[in-house]
């Protein structure tokens, strides 16, 4: 799939993150995990977040999206 992330903070600073990026298989005893770390080298409050992901998959419905903060929630 493809990923484009863009973080606006309140002073204008804009970050990107584009792929692609490959899905990990899955196994008949394990869930196949992809993990993209988006790093934000500096430090403020967020104002507004958008993430956008193009996704073509074969089976669509076995997809789970998730959105972790840094804290792990």
């Amino acid at each position: 799939y493809t990923a484009s992330f863009t973080l606006n903070a309140p002073v204008a600073r804009n970050y990107t993150f584009n792929g692609p990026v490959a899905l990990s298989d899955a196994t008949r005893t394990r869930a196949g995990v992809t993990n993209i770390d988006f790093v934000v080298p500096d430090s403020f409050t967020i104002a507004d977040l958008n993430v956008n992901l193009s996704i073509n998959h074969t089976y669509v419905s076995d997809l789970r999206i998730r959105l972790i903060a840094p804290d792990g929630t």
